[in-house]
């Protein structure tokens, strides 16, 4: 048996607690972080909220700032970044090992505004140009359970798209023996 602390943001500030290990075998079990879905130096759902509407009515960028004037908090957003860079998100929560019964899935696509700066321009600030650009999303998540998985990319193949939706349903309890329902709107690239 082991103590550990345990510390997550919120939309409140930081939270902190001591979490007493428990070994199962050769497992080590963190008994608070299992039952209440809590990470170490994970994000609360309300405080991931508070950071959506803070970049939807100011471009993204500047959410953090916002956050911290408004909040207090300092938070580093990586999420918009990777989906750039055609990385994987990562998202709180446990794989399961044996799979689950059924995981709910969806795909879309939808057009975001992106401000690219130009590079040569003696005003950097003013030097923008606002271009749309697609995004494709995809959520999964367990039958019956309220966490969902999130992926998604920007502009990338439809290959792309489809790895991160697969990552999103395996992270949700995807496996052989699992029944998926996939919801998606009939567009000509979730089809293929």
């Amino acid at each position: 048996m082991r103590v550990k602390k345990l510390w997550w943001y919120t939309k409140f500030g930081v939270i902190s607690i001591e979490e007493t290990l428990y070994r199962k075998g050769t497992v080590l079990v963190r008994g608070f972080c299992e039952r209440m879905g809590v990470l170490c130096r994970g994000v609360s759902l309300v405080l991931l909220r508070v950071v959506v509407d803070l970049g939807a009515d100011d471009p993204f960028a500047r959410a953090g700032d916002n956050l911290h004037e408004q909040y207090g908090l300092e938070l580093v957003l990586r999420n918009g970044k990777a989906m750039l860079d055609g990385e994987r998100l990562q998202a709180n929560g446990r794989v399961m090992t044996d799979g689950v019964g059924q995981v709910i899935a969806q795909i879309d696509g939808s057009m975001v505004p992106v401000a690219e700066v130009d590079a040569e321009a003696d005003d950097r600030c003013r030097g923008k140009v606002l271009k749309w650009q697609e995004i494709r999303l995809c959520v999964a998540r367990c039958h019956g359970r309220v966490r969902a998985h999130y992926g998604g990319n920007f502009s990338g193949e439809v290959e792309q798209a489809g790895r991160h939706l697969y990552d999103c349903a395996r992270r949700a309890g995807f496996r052989r023996a699992t029944a998926v329902h996939v919801v998606g709107d009939g567009a000509g690239w979730i089809s293929r």
